[in-house]
């Protein structure tokens, strides 16, 4: 799990295997696997969240975060 927060918006991403949380305050994004790259947009923001490896990209309009599990 791993656990990215802004000081407004929590993100939750989760590599439990296939399924990652993306929660926006608003919105949650339930984004099933199936391939490796998942793009979601939510008409303003745009989410990279990518379990080929182990790096983990979310942006929140204003800020990149990576995530990696050093795994």
């Amino acid at each position: 799990m791993y656990i990215v927060y802004d000081g407004t918006v929590m993100y939750n991403v989760h590599d439990g295997a296939v399924m990652y949380n993306l929660y926006d305050g608003d919105v949650e994004y339930n984004v099933y696997d199936g391939a490796v790259m998942y793009n979601v947009y939510d008409g303003a923001v745009m989410y990279n969240v990518y379990d080929g490896a182990v790096m983990y990209n979310v942006y929140d309009g204003a800020v990149m975060y990576n995530v990696y599990d050093g795994v």
